[in-house]
């Protein structure tokens, strides 16, 4: 299809150039022969100007219909590159903002590990210490009720002592509870040797105890200020009293109506 419309252009400008270029017989006058032969020459002269600017060659209708659509071609070619650097500007923007997104992502995602697996680590470290703290209980809740028992027995059935004199000059009696315990065989002297080797004994516990204890309550502190920490970040507080409050007015009546009253706040 091409070629054809090519030659059919072609032709067009071959009959307009023989139009520019016809011969002078038919001007309708009389010539000698050298007119004839000065006019041909003219003829060829100007036929190959003419080839040599063919911008001056009047161009034919089919000629002007294909520039129209060359130019339309053109502008259609411009307009899709125009459209397809845009699209591509706007696909590496995409990708940009993808891999920054993911950066993004992927550092808040290991900041996030990273605060759970300290978190993790605190929380056990607080389980260990209520373990701990159990563990301690356990071991020294025995010997306290022991002691609070033999107290009670003195207190009820208090010892009887004797005046006698003692070998012993250190000045500080047997306690009550040392005397409830020592074996009542044996002189005096030596009861009170036994009693004085009892209280000595479970003074010795006491202070264990007491060093438990002390161990105890620090690490439970710890774990009650973690715990009263989390109550008053999330309002735990506030919540309870609400939902005591909404339990103390009970369910509202189907119509709404005749509440005008202040509800009786409930006793804790």
């Amino acid at each position: 299809g091409g070629g054809a419309l090519g030659a059919r252009t072609a032709n067009d400008d071959n009959g307009t150039m023989n139009a520019m270029v016809s011969s002078p017989t038919d001007l309708d006058m009389d010539l000698t022969d050298m007119d004839i032969e000065m006019v041909g020459r003219f003829e060829t002269a100007w036929k190959k100007f003419l080839e040599r600017n063919p911008s001056l060659i009047p161009r034919g209708k089919r000629q002007g219909k294909l520039e129209v659509l060359q130019r339309q071609i053109m502008e259609t070619f411009k307009t899709k590159q125009a459209v397809e650097a845009e699209l591509q500007k706007q696909l590496e923007f995409f990708l940009s903002s993808r891999e920054k997104l993911e950066e993004s992502y992927e550092m808040e995602l290991s900041k996030a590990n990273h605060l759970q697996k300290e978190i993790h680590e605190y929380l056990q470290g607080q389980l260990d210490n209520v373990a701990i703290s159990s563990h301690i209980m356990k071991k020294t809740i025995p010997w306290s009720n022991f002691l609070e028992a033999v107290e009670d027995v003195a207190e009820a059935n208090p010892p009887s002592l004797s005046t006698k004199k003692s070998s012993v000059t250190t000045g500080v009696k047997p306690t009550a509870r040392s005397m409830v315990l020592v074996d009542p065989q044996g002189s005096e002297e030596d009861k009170r040797l036994r009693a004085y080797r009892l209280d000595h004994a479970i003074l010795t516990a006491q202070v264990k105890m007491l060093e438990k204890e002390v161990e105890r309550m620090e690490r439970s502190s710890h774990s009650l200020e973690f715990v009263g920490k989390f109550l008053t970040e999330h309002n735990i507080w506030g919540i309870l009293n609400k939902n005591q409050e909404d339990a103390a007015q009970g369910p509202s009546s189907p119509g709404g109506g005749g509440g005008g009253g202040t509800p009786t706040p409930a006793t804790t």
